[in-house]
């Protein structure tokens, strides 16, 4: 996680996101080399939409879901601001609502 995606890469990239503070994203090359990417919903959306990838790779969604108290207890452990937690637990409330129109299997933390 960084704070500004490289600029040079651009082209390359088949999803990105920000949460928070920070850019993630998903390179051609990581589909080709890799057998499990983790991404958000809209990144799941960007590459089932993209051209190249949507053609040459097949995808099964998983959503690993975990309990509130969980991912609470996660971040304060990583130091993170209460402030920052309760954006964040906004942000994955509204990224992750969709869920339900994307087949997927659930995993249960």
């Amino acid at each position: 996680m960084i704070d500004e995606i490289p600029h040079f890469t651009a082209w390359n990239i088949v999803a990105h996101t920000k949460r928070g503070k920070y850019y993630y994203w998903t390179w051609l090359e990581d589909l080709k080399s890799g057998d499990v990417y983790i991404i958000d919903i809209p990144g799941i959306k960007a590459i089932l939409n993209h051209e190249y990838a949507s053609y040459h790779f097949k995808f099964k969604v998983v959503y690993l879901d975990c309990p509130l108290h969980k991912r609470i207890i996660n971040m304060l452990k990583r130091g993170e601001k209460v402030i920052d937690i309760i954006k964040r637990l906004y942000i994955d409330y509204k990224d992750f609502k969709p869920i339900k129109n994307i087949k997927h299997t659930r995993i249960k933390l």
